[in-house]
């Protein structure tokens, strides 16, 4: 079954069920007003928030967000911080190490460790539901667009734990959209 996302007013697309218990969804909404338990924040091991989803949070006064999670750091890339929502709608946000240090370059294998440590920490934690943005941009880091949603939905459909049970790949941009949806008309 094939998603077609709408990009006007953050309309959900239908789900797809990548797991036994996991339905996965693609939306084009502004993230901080995705009603879900948690969001997930890509970070790097410093807790810094120098994402670009790090960056809008600390913005929008999620200073204490970046302080609570520079408190706990180091943070290992493959583990993951809960804390408080900041600005977001969501009363959580998953911090999610993919660098060592803000702005280094990283590999694939980084956003695959990434999307898993947040699907744990959403079981540990008992969300129902999550929020993933793509977690890295080609831009920055250089790995093409299909590799980024490919990691982040064979994390997904890898994942045999009952909680989260609906997951959110959040994002506006086409070419992300366009990349998790070929991906997903190919799964058997």
């Amino acid at each position: 079954m094939l998603l077609k996302a709408l990009l006007k007013g953050g309309i959900k697309v239908m789900p797809r069920q990548l797991t036994g218990d996991v339905e996965f969804h693609i939306i084009s909404q502004d993230i901080f007003t995705v009603e879900v338990d948690a969001v997930v924040l890509p970070t790097s091991t410093t807790g810094a928030l120098s994402s670009a989803l790090g960056i809008r949070i600390k913005e929008a006064g999620g200073e204490d967000v970046e302080k609570e999670a520079m408190e706990v750091a180091p943070i290992a890339v493959g583990a993951a911080f809960v804390s408080q929502g900041g600005p977001c709608v969501a009363p959580y946000l998953i911090h999610v190490p993919i660098q060592l240090t803000p702005g280094e370059k990283i590999g694939v294998e980084n956003i695959r460790r990434a999307a898993r440590a947040s699907l744990v920490a959403g079981n540990v934690k008992k969300f129902d539901t999550l929020a993933i943005p793509p977690l890295t941009r080609t831009e920055e880091s250089g790995i093409p667009t299909i590799e980024i949603a490919r990691s982040i939905i064979d994390e997904v459909r890898g994942h045999r734990h009952p909680k989260p049970e609906k997951v959110y790949l959040v994002t506006d941009k086409p070419s992300m959209i366009k990349a998790a949806n070929k991906i997903l008309s190919n799964l058997k």
